[in-house]
């Protein structure tokens, strides 16, 4: 059974607004002693005055969890059950 990791290592921003532009992902596989990795970044326009508009200094545990199901949904991805599930690693601020 294949488990997989998903991180985001790393996220760049808009220092006027704190709006995250870009996020770049990673997802680790690992199946005995087979493994995988995929690296991406999805690219992102922020409105600060949108509603719900959250920026990177008020990103919570619970908006990285968000931002993770969505980053999902817009790679047209499904998630792994959730006994294959785990998330890692901050969203990381320098």
């Amino acid at each position: 059974m294949v488990t997989y990791t998903w991180s985001v290592p790393m996220t760049e921003r808009n220092l006027a607004d704190g709006g995250i532009t870009v996020i770049h992902w990673r997802c680790d596989g690992v199946d005995g002693d087979y493994s995988a990795s995929s690296y991406g970044t999805t690219s992102h326009t922020p409105d600060a005055d949108a509603d719900g508009f959250i920026a990177y200094d008020s990103v919570t545990k619970q908006t990285k969890r968000m931002l993770r199901r969505r980053l999902l949904l817009r790679l047209k991805l499904t998630k792994p059950p959730p006994a294959q599930r785990e998330y890692r690693g901050p969203l990381n601020k320098p």
